[in-house]
């Protein structure tokens, strides 16, 4: 057994004037057996896990909800080594809920399998919380612990089981980690939407101080917005390039952008419905007494949303539903049949008086 120290790569050494006795500051204390130095896992930077695991909250698998960490206690300070800094990396993130969860294996064993075929049987054990223990420093709310009791995690980390194969061998004591938006999940609609009622119309949300500062918020408001007279006016004013604009900056294709780029889980799908839907408004074509700089604008941005929709958003991670279940070929195949623009289709070329408007603003080629 050889014994070795070790510390981060990017470790700036310093030293002082020692004056008296020995000062020694040990970072790791790894010990190994029967392996080479190659096999000898180097220490990894803690803000680079912290970094990696805010990349996945922020584009999730959301068919993987709860994974599960094989674990060999059920208390938070008796982990050791990889355990612990999975936990640190965890609660630092900021995202995610981290508990204990000690599962309830069942047997599922089929009477009718042929012993000529196998020897014996493959058993199929089906997970379920028996008990579950929330890490001190997560905030959630009773009842998603309790929710969590009776339910299965969906993967465990280093298993290459399938994740349409719901019955596969968990660990006995495990540590299960989820993303914070998955809590209405664990609780389900019949749970959350009662506590949403309840907040909204018995004035339950004077408990968190919000009632106090609807005077302030209104009067900021007030300031700068002016109610339009009626709906059908306020459409009029809006410019006509304004459609485009608004769509190419949600999507963050546009260098005018109007605000930063709209960053959420599915962001594709909501620009891709508007988007299609103003291409059947009137009001999307230019009109005849607009200038020629309003048309390139215009011109310029619904070109970019034309290759957003066939090139952009089909590949972008996390940002269509599909995603998760078909690759971007088949995306596009299923959207043929959901939106009237086809695809590859120039949508400045297929209206016809917008591609004569088009046709008599731009320079000719000579």
């Amino acid at each position: 057994m050889g014994e070795m120290v070790t510390t981060y790569r990017d470790l700036v050494p310093t030293s002082t004037t020692i004056t008296r006795g020995v000062r020694m500051a040990l970072v790791y204390r790894l010990g190994m057996v029967d392996y080479s130095v190659d096999d000898f896992p180097r220490p990894c930077n803690l803000n680079d896990g912290i970094d990696a695991f805010k990349r996945i909250a922020h584009m999730p698998l959301h068919t993987l909800q709860r994974i599960a960490a094989p674990a060999d206690f059920l208390r938070f300070e008796f982990l050791e080594g990889l355990d612990t800094s999975l936990v640190d990396k965890l609660l630092a993130t900021e995202p995610y809920d981290t508990a204990f969860a000690q599962e309830s294996p069942e047997d599922d064993v089929s009477d009718d399998y042929d012993d000529e075929e196998d020897n014996g049987y493959e058993p199929k054990i089906e997970n379920e919380v028996a008990v579950c223990m929330l890490h001190p420093r997560c905030q959630i709310h009773a009842d998603v612990v309790a929710a969590r009791i009776g339910s299965c995690v969906d993967a465990v980390l280093n298993d290459s089981t399938p994740m349409d194969y719901h019955l596969f061998e968990c660990p006995p004591v495990a540590l299960v980690f989820w993303l914070e938006r998955y809590r209405c999940t664990l609780l389900g609609l019949d749970a959350v939407l009662p506590l949403v009622t309840e907040s909204i119309a018995n004035n339950t949300m004077d408990q968190y101080g919000r009632r106090r500062l609807a005077p302030a918020i209104c009067g900021l408001l007030s300031r700068w917005y002016q109610a339009p007279p009626s709906r059908s006016a306020f459409f009029e004013d809006i410019p006509i390039d304004s459609a485009p604009r608004l769509l190419a900056s949600l999507a963050g294709i546009t260098k005018d952008a109007v605000f930063p780029r709209l960053d959420q889980p599915f962001v594709c799908e909501p620009i891709k419905g508007c988007y299609h839907h103003a291409l059947d408004q009137h009001r999307l074509l230019p009109e005849n007494d607009s200038n020629p700089e309003m048309l390139c604008w215009f011109a310029t941005h619904v070109v970019l949303l034309d290759w957003y929709i066939d090139e952009g958003a089909p590949n972008a991670a996390g940002g269509n539903y599909l995603s998760t279940f078909l690759p971007p070929s088949m995306i596009l195949a299923v959207e043929s049949f959901l939106y009237v623009r086809h695809l590859g289709t120039l949508t400045l070329m297929k209206k016809k008086r917008m591609a004569r408007k088009m046709s008599r603003t731009f320079p000719k080629r000579s």
